[in-house]
């Protein structure tokens, strides 16, 4: 166990995992206790998954969510505090993660189930960095007025109700986590109410232990009488003992232990915890009392009689009021005390300002990148634009965008016909072409295996060949693009890897060049590794369909000039010419 850690209203937290309800109790205490800020600062969802919209009192609010803590921590947050909200099979992998972050020196671990092995080496590791582990298996904890972690306290009705908002003088140490709540509630209606209240994990390693909390809680001043819950097995409860017996002090330490009719039983009966099974006669209720008794606890060897014993230490109060009041439906309406949770998440929201000098290659990375790209590769995105707006008449988005005005129709309508023809065939080659070449040189493909693997699993190049240019008709776009990629980036791994890829196609055929979309793709790899953009980062802007955005803006605009030269030109309605009839299959 490290240094005490002891609680700051200040102190910020990071969640590990994205579970909606715990961390949404976790700000409405925050804001019922009057913090101007959520005490969250970060959520790592390693997942990426989608960002959740909580609740800031009325107010909707996005927490800044990172893939990693590493990012987390380099984007410059100074967290104390970390709830690891990970499941039993990742909880010790997500500690390792967490415990890199050097401001750290509480952590709560909720998981289940974390095998004793790894326990045992998050309990070293704790002590190795000075950091203040409550579990695992704990559901929490509470600081009165201060903090509220995951589920201790439960829901705000409920903290409400026992006026967990309100300091008082009684610290709790539980091991069962399933009856803090409970006792919280004794507390509050027997005394003047909870300082703090720690659940430490039932598991039969805990890296933090009965013993190390009373010790900090002895040290509080605000604390005047302290209530452990103890179980059948383990020794902490004779740690305490001991500890209590080299450090006597005059506050009141009340303590019952769960398993007392264990003697009637089958030793090797577990109850319900890990670490709820008697193997020696020092792990039993009734050994464990009595050294307790000997070192000056006031044991309670009865449920039923720990409110009493709690009571009887005159520390009751009355006076303290219960900040809430219910309204009728209609009331609460008129009143604007209820919150919904909006239909659209969007974090979106873009508004050109008169005299902004942005061109629009700043605009694309601010609206899709949402970060800063230098000027150069901002640059460059209006480049690629500008040379894949149009490609003439003859290709199909054109083609079906004419056809359709000469039908009669408006520009929505003309627009969005050219526009469904994008598909694998006409324009997805970009997306296709991102996949493949992102992954191969992720996983540190030669370009001779790319291109064999590709061939084994039968599978086209997106991104290589053309019907109209070839080694000896190169495609001015594409040189252009690779051309001012290369003259501004020194690192380009992913045009690098195409490029060679292009030279091993070209000795099957002579148009099996690098085309534009391929280049394209490649290109903008390079810009998104260089601007800080990670691997898993690159995958979900592809699976996003960034990637073909670019064509679609671009060629939207080409398609709207083809659209309005059609209407300016007064076209007759199409009609496919009858020396070109189409092959009718007829069954007969």
């Amino acid at each position: 166990m490290s240094k005490p850690f002891q609680f700051d209203y200040q102190d910020q937290v990071i969640v590990y995992g994205q579970h909606k309800q715990a961390i949404q109790t976790m700000l409405d205490y925050d804001n019922l206790v009057k913090k101007q800020q959520p005490s969250i600062v970060a959520v790592i969802d390693p997942f990426g998954g989608t960002k959740q919209v909580y609740k800031w009192g009325k107010l909707d609010i996005l927490l800044p969510t990172f893939r990693s803590v590493d990012q987390a921590i380099e984007s410059g947050l100074k967290a104390r505090i970390g709830v690891n909200m990970a499941s039993s099979r990742s909880a010790y992998q997500a500690t390792l993660e967490m415990l890199k972050n050097k401001y750290l020196k509480l952590m709560a671990i909720l998981a289940e189930g974390v095998s004793e092995r790894e326990a045992r080496k998050i309990a070293k590791l704790a002590t190795e960095r000075e950091v203040t582990i409550i579990g695992p298996a704990s559901v929490g904890a509470l600081i009165a007025g201060k903090f509220k972690i995951s589920h201790a306290g439960g829901t705000i009705d409920n903290v409400l109700r026992t006026r967990l908002d309100q300091p008082g003088s009684v610290g709790l140490i539980s091991k069962s986590g399933g009856m803090l709540n409970e006792l919280m509630t004794m507390i509050d209606k027997n005394s003047d109410g909870v300082t703090e209240a720690i659940a430490v994990g039932g598991d039969r390693y805990p890296a933090s232990r009965l013993v190390d909390h009373l010790a900090r809680m002895i040290d509080n001043p605000r604390i005047r009488l302290i209530v452990i819950l103890g179980e059948i097995g383990g020794i902490q409860e004779n740690q305490v003992a001991k500890y209590l017996k080299d450090n006597p002090t005059d506050k009141v330490v009340i303590c019952h232990i769960i398993g007392s009719g264990s003697r009637g039983l089958n030793r090797e009966i577990q109850f319900g915890h890990a670490g709820a099974k008697a193997n020696q006669e020092q792990e039993m209720p009734d050994y464990k009392l009595a050294r307790l008794e000997e070192a000056g606890v006031l044991v309670v060897r009865k449920y039923q009689d720990l409110a009493k014993a709690i009571r009887d230490q005159g520390v009751l109060d009355n006076t303290r009021s219960i900040n809430h009041y219910y309204q009728e439906f209609n009331q609460a309406i008129v009143a604007g005390d209820l919150r919904y949770t909006p239909s659209i998440i969007s974090t979106v929201d873009y508004d050109y300002q008169a005299g902004s000098k942005q061109g629009f290659g700043e605009i694309i990375a601010d609206l899709w990148l949402q970060r800063p790209v230098k000027q150069w590769q901002a640059d460059w995105i209006e480049l690629a634009i500008k040379l894949i707006i149009d490609h003439g008449p003859l290709v199909s988005g054109a083609h079906n965008t004419i056809v359709t005005a000469r039908a009669g129709k408006d520009l929505a309508s003309s627009l969005a016909s050219g526009l469904l023809t994008i598909g694998p065939r006409f324009g997805g080659a970009i997306t296709g072409a991102a996949t493949y070449f992102s992954i191969a040189v992720s996983q540190g493909l030669s370009p001779e295996e790319f291109v064999s693997k590709m061939k084994q699993d039968k599978v086209l190049i997106p991104g290589i060949g053309h019907l109209k240019y070839s080694r000896t008709n190169p495609d001015l776009r594409t040189k252009r693009l690779i051309d001012f990629l290369k003259s501004n980036l020194d690192h380009s791994p992913h045009l690098d890897f195409a490029l060679e890829v292009e030279n091993i196609t070209l000795r099957k055929k002579d148009n099996l060049v690098l085309n534009v979309d391929g280049a394209l793709a490649v290109c903008l790899l390079d810009i998104m590794q260089d601007i800080g953009i990670d691997q898993q980062g690159i995958q979900s802007y592809i699976q996003a369909d960034l990637f073909n955005g670019f064509f679609i803006w671009a060629r939207s605009m080409g398609l709207i000039a083809h659209h309005i030269d059609q209407k300016l030109l007064n076209q007759p309605l199409y009609r496919h010419p009858e020396w070109d009839n189409p092959i009718i299959s007829n069954p007969q």
